[in-house]
């Protein structure tokens, strides 16, 4: 979760300067003393004690030496300093149209990540949804669109950009952590039958035995929450050039979950991803050959 920043406006942060003051007052310095320990002008001491300077890493080291304290001390204030007065000029940058998009996005994103987003108070909730969607403001989001062969590939028109934007972005963080060979589509067709065989097994290790056999072939894969995104299979390219699976499962449906997954084994098998363009024409053949290498899988898996 995004952390709580404890001020909303300029007025009320406090400047290292401040501190500095303070401690050389209770040392009973006078700013020349401190200029003339620190080896530095008197006016630069007087520019940082007024907030028109920033403590850098050089005058910290400085400041450790002259008043006995530590430089990671004073490198932290000015760190804190810094990301409170960026996060309060982020804060003032926040226009309707973002409140609108963030409104719209939220449930999408926290189906996704699998927790609630911070709530409305200071904005918190846009903060939040910039740093996991990988954006500095929502309204680059406007920008995105999606040409038709990124869309065939997600085979599912009903789709705005920036759903599919949000979607793809993090099911492909989420996958991030798999450990997954280069995308050979040779080893993939040698491996359908280890996983029909999968269809059988007894034991709640499934999931991780799919994961593993597809990993193996250059595949991430995914299995949402029911409910968790508005499709029950989709399949796309990841940034990796390898193919991404994410699938629904409900567990009273199944054999459903056994035929999407073959059906997008079979696009994948089916489809090259290289290639440039591909038309309506071209994903209902697509649509249709996958849906026959599904039943055909599903078919012969009977035999085991």
């Amino acid at each position: 979760m995004a952390e709580k920043k404890q001020h909303t406006s300029r007025d009320l942060l406090i400047h290292p300067g401040e501190t500095l003051a303070e401690i050389i007052e209770e040392r009973g310095y006078s700013q020349k003393e401190l200029a003339i320990r620190t080896g530095v002008s008197e006016k630069h001491i007087s520019s940082v004690i007024n907030g028109k300077s920033n403590i850098t890493n050089e005058f910290a080291q400085k400041l450790a030496i002259a008043l006995n304290s530590s430089s990671t001390f004073w490198i932290n204030l000015q760190a804190n300093y810094d990301n409170e007065l960026f996060y309060i000029e982020q804060n003032a940058n926040i226009t309707i149209e973002e409140r609108k998009i963030a409104n719209k996005i939220k449930k999408p994103v926290e189906n996704i990540l699998g927790y609630k987003i911070s709530d409305k108070q200071h904005n918190e909730d846009i903060h939040e949804l910039r740093r996991v969607l990988g954006l500095n403001n929502l309204t680059i989001l406007k920008n995105i669109s999606f040409n038709e062969k990124d869309r065939n590939l997600l085979v599912n028109q009903t789709l705005s950009d920036i759903e599919i934007y949000i979607y793809q972005y993090l099911l492909e963080q989420k996958a991030r952590g798999q450990n997954v060979d280069e995308f050979d589509a040779e080893r993939l067709k040698k491996r359908v039958t280890n996983i029909k065989k999968i269809m059988f097994e007894k034991n709640d290790n499934v999931i991780h035995l799919l994961q593993e056999e597809l990993n193996e072939s250059g595949i991430y894969f995914l299995v949402c929450e029911e409910n968790k995104i508005p499709i029950e299979s989709i399949t796309f390219k990841t940034k990796t050039k390898r193919p991404l699976i994410a699938l629904t499962y409900e567990e009273n449906e199944k054999d459903k979950f056994w035929f999407d997954l073959f059906y997008e084994i079979g696009k994948i098998l089916l489809r090259d991803f290289k290639q440039v363009k591909i038309n309506n024409e071209m994903n209902k053949k697509l649509d249709k050959a996958a849906n026959e290498f599904a039943n055909e899988a599903i078919m012969d898996s009977k035999r085991y």
